[in-house]
């Protein structure tokens, strides 16, 4: 296992990076305002949200106003409100190149930073507790295998600490899971994320424990100016 710098010593995140915060909503109108007075998560390029609470005819206009700057993405699932997405991203982030996979709940999508114009595809998901575990990485390897991803992350609600079957499957794709510690109060890590294997010696990790939440969260700085020799590479 490769060893993760921590962002414990580095209050601001640079110029020439791009930073991400990972973490369990649970209800993006109940907590939005607990989102914008924590300096630590707002110090992200953009933030992704799992259990947001909403379904396509909820209103958001008080949402977004809460977040500005940040502007809200969501991925409404059609029916059952814990399995929605967001991304809140902030005006320097372009959010592009957007793919719902309703066979896993994921979607998949660019974050591009405007000054630089270097950007990472995200796959998030979540994975509703009680599905198919089997085939629901079947259908995931199967995806990962016919689409260019950098980063899987999210609520895989499988204990990867306690269960390697997502290592087994995910692993030979050439991507590494970097969440090393429990994120639940149960002491479980069901919160992770996979980077391609020749990313993970250019990123920074800290787990941040939040208070409206049962989750911690997880802040990942990618370094771009190390990183710009590999993404056209990576296939």
């Amino acid at each position: 296992m490769f060893a993760l710098n921590t962002l414990a010593a580095c209050p601001a995140i640079s110029q020439n990076a791009i930073s991400i915060t990972l973490f369990k909503i649970r209800s993006v109108s109940k907590h939005s305002i607990d989102i914008m007075h924590d300096a630590r998560i707002t110090k992200s390029d953009a933030i992704f949200l799992t259990e947001t609470q909403l379904l396509p005819h909820h209103p958001d206009n008080d949402i977004k106003s809460t977040l500005t700057p940040f502007q809200l993405h969501r991925q409404d699932h059609p029916t059952n409100k814990f399995s929605s997405l967001a991304v809140c991203t902030k005006p320097s982030i372009r959010f592009t190149n957007t793919l719902y996979l309703p066979t896993i709940n994921a979607w998949i999508f660019e974050i591009l930073q405007t000054k630089s114009n270097k950007s990472l595809t995200f796959l998030l998901l979540y994975r509703k507790n009680g599905s198919h575990r089997q085939q629901y990485i079947e259908n995931l390897s199967n995806i990962l295998e016919s689409n260019n991803v950098h980063i899987i992350l999210g609520d895989f609600n499988i204990d990867y600490l306690a269960d390697s079957i997502l290592d087994r499957v995910i692993s030979p794709l050439e991507y590494i899971q970097i969440v090393d510690k429990p994120m639940f109060v149960s002491g479980s890590l069901i919160d992770q994320i996979f980077v391609k294997h020749s990313l993970s010696t250019y990123i920074t990790k800290e787990i941040i424990s939040i208070y409206y939440s049962d989750h911690d969260s997880v802040q990942i700085v990618f370094l771009l100016e190390e990183l710009e020799s590999l993404l056209n590479d990576i296939p």
